[in-house]
């Protein structure tokens, strides 16, 4: 899990199958309901979504993860 100054807080959770349980995450969600669920697992070749009641939790690989936050955010990008 990861709190970015200013930003809600993300729930990351590395599995291994996708199919792994989200238990945690909903739980982290009942204190910080605000922010980004992403479970990281090693048998997601496509990103994908993945409802679970009102929470919406994104299932990706290690390298796509690891690629987006990475990159800058549309944000935090200076045009000059």
């Amino acid at each position: 899990m990861s709190s970015n100054l200013g930003r809600a807080p993300a729930g990351a959770k590395c599995r291994g199958p996708h199919t792994a349980e989200v238990r945690a995450t909903l739980a982290f969600r009942r204190v910080y309901p605000k922010g980004e669920n992403i479970v990281v697992a090693q048998d997601v070749d496509r990103a994908f979504r993945r409802n679970y009641g009102e929470i919406s939790v994104r299932f990706e690989s290690l390298s796509s993860f690891v690629s987006r936050i990475m990159s800058p955010s549309p944000s935090k990008t200076t045009k000059g």
